[in-house]
């Protein structure tokens, strides 16, 4: 019985905090141009490092057994691996499209320059995610 409760609770909240996990995704989404400019390299770092932890820590061990992520049921087997993964490809995309929305050369050069440097402030984070 005790067992039976302790399980119960610990369902509820793995479901509390990956519904935690998306609503900060909603309270912060991948930046438009218009927002990200306002921002500091090192907070845009910091505030990345902390969806990536999130999302890191939603994560159970029994999705990364097997590499349940390469199955035809990937879905069902490694949710949490698949929305890591799908967060990575969204911030991918984020970057090549600001990049290249620059109409002129010296402008795209500036904002390479700015993801690398928001890179450096995540590698002093140790975020290997982002």
């Amino acid at each position: 019985l005790d067992l039976r409760k302790l399980l119960r609770k610990k369902i509820k909240d793995h479901v509390k905090e990956k519904e935690r996990v998306q609503e900060l995704e909603e309270l912060a989404p991948v930046p438009n141009s218009f927002v990200w400019n306002f921002f500091d390299d090192a907070m845009i770092a910091a505030q990345l490092t902390v969806l990536d932890h999130l999302n890191y820590r939603s994560i159970k061990s029994s999705e990364l057994l097997g590499r349940g992520w390469v199955h035809k049921d990937k879905s069902n087997r490694s949710p949490n691996v698949i929305q890591v993964l799908k967060r990575f490809n969204i911030l991918s995309n984020w970057v090549t499209k600001e990049i290249v929305a620059y109409p002129t050369h010296q402008e795209r050069g500036r904002a390479i320059e700015r993801f690398i440097s928001i890179a450096k402030n995540l590698l002093d984070l140790n975020n290997f995610q982002s």
